[in-house]
């Protein structure tokens, strides 16, 4: 049984865009977020990453941003909106038993698919290979990120209207 949030949120606010070749983190760049993981998944796998939200890599040893990654940083609204919408991914990589994650909801309103851990609110927020992926290891990671493209950002976006909207 799906956990009832009080969470909601306008599907007015979000809306689907054409893809770019982007996987998008999101968030506080604490360690605990997982900023090191996503870097080092999407390194591996020569992909760019736009990573966004408050904080510096520097604080978390970082003396030199990775030449694949984008530091966006704080973002208002409307670009936070269109990162989500245009990002192949969103990584969710939280190392903490997360309790809800409300940027799993917005992107996946975005009609952007979702890799996340397996444990905690966006691990049981993300339908496994419907919604994105669920994974553990590095490996089931790297495999995510490689069948992504597998995930239909429509039912992504009829999935999260259908279970958080004001309707719902």
């Amino acid at each position: 049984m799906l956990f009832r949030s009080p969470h909601y949120f306008d599907q007015a606010d979000f809306y689907m865009r054409p893809k770019d070749d982007y996987v998008l983190f999101i968030a506080r760049l604490n360690f605990d977020k997982g900023i090191t993981l996503a870097i080092d998944l999407t390194a591996r796998l020569g992909l760019k990453l736009k990573v966004a939200g408050q904080g510096n890599l520097a604080d978390l040893g970082y003396t030199k941003i990775p030449d694949h990654v984008e530091f966006v940083g704080f973002v208002d609204v409307q670009q936070r909106k269109e990162l989500m919408a245009k990002a192949r991914a969103t990584l969710m990589l939280t190392l903490y038993m997360e309790p809800f994650g409300c940027v799993a909801i917005e992107s996946l309103m975005s009609g952007t698919p979702l890799i996340t851990n397996d444990w905690g609110g966006p691990g049981e927020n993300n339908l496994h290979g419907i919604t994105g992926y669920k994974c553990r290891t590095f490996e089931q990671f790297l495999w995510a990120l490689k069948n992504i493209d597998r995930i239909d950002p429509r039912k992504c976006r009829e999935w999260a209207v259908r279970n958080f909207s004001f309707d719902a």
